[in-house]
């Protein structure tokens, strides 16, 4: 992909609004993380300053560190959905490309598609909203015209999150939305 910004493809507002408001959740967990970090480093400080006894510093010292434990817990829930959503807003080149092989349902919220990799995603998000103002369902495109660049690895059914994906839609633009992992019941 190309570092030029004027050759790199452009998102829609829809889609730049949609990135920014999935972004404001993580953020504010990666937020959270360091405030538990930061928290806990002023404990420690106030416990290695205090007049306490060798062992009592070395017991509240270490009850204090513990409470790093879910700030790096946040942290690091924060930046694996930050991360692929900056990839997605940047253009950066995605990490898998995948075909649809078949569209299972379709409403206007929800789009259930069968990739190339043999896996089933829910699709959700402005790319749902994006493809029904489209004919590609409708009769006029088939569904090999759609595809799907996925900016984190492909979820799987061990992943609880979602996916940040780009809909790529033959001669007629892109949109964004997020992938997760669909099973039928």
């Amino acid at each position: 992909m190309t570092t030029n910004p004027a050759e790199r493809p452009q998102l829609r507002q829809e889609d730049q609004l949609w990135i920014t408001s999935e972004i404001n959740q993580p953020s504010w967990n990666f937020i959270s993380g360091f405030g538990f970090f930061f928290f806990s480093a002023g404990l420690v400080y106030t416990v290695l300053t205090s007049p306490l006894s060798g062992p009592a510093k070395t017991i509240s010292a270490l009850a204090s560190l513990l409470i790093v434990v879910p700030g790096i817990y946040f942290i690091k829930i924060g930046l694996a959905r930050i991360i692929p959503l900056r990839r997605l807003r940047k253009a950066v080149t995605p990490i898998a490309h995948l075909d649809v092989d078949a569209v299972h349902g379709h409403n206007p919220d929800v789009l259930i598609v069968e990739l190339s990799n043999a896996h089933s995603y829910l699709i959700t998000g402005p790319a749902v909203n994006y493809l029904a103002h489209t004919n590609v369902l409708h009769g006029s495109q088939r569904p090999d015209d759609l595809s799907f660049d996925f900016f984190s690895t492909p979820p799987t059914s061990d992943d609880a999150a979602a996916s940040p994906v780009r809909m790529l839609i033959a001669d007629r633009g892109s949109a964004v939305g997020n992938a997760e992992w669909y099973a039928e019941a």
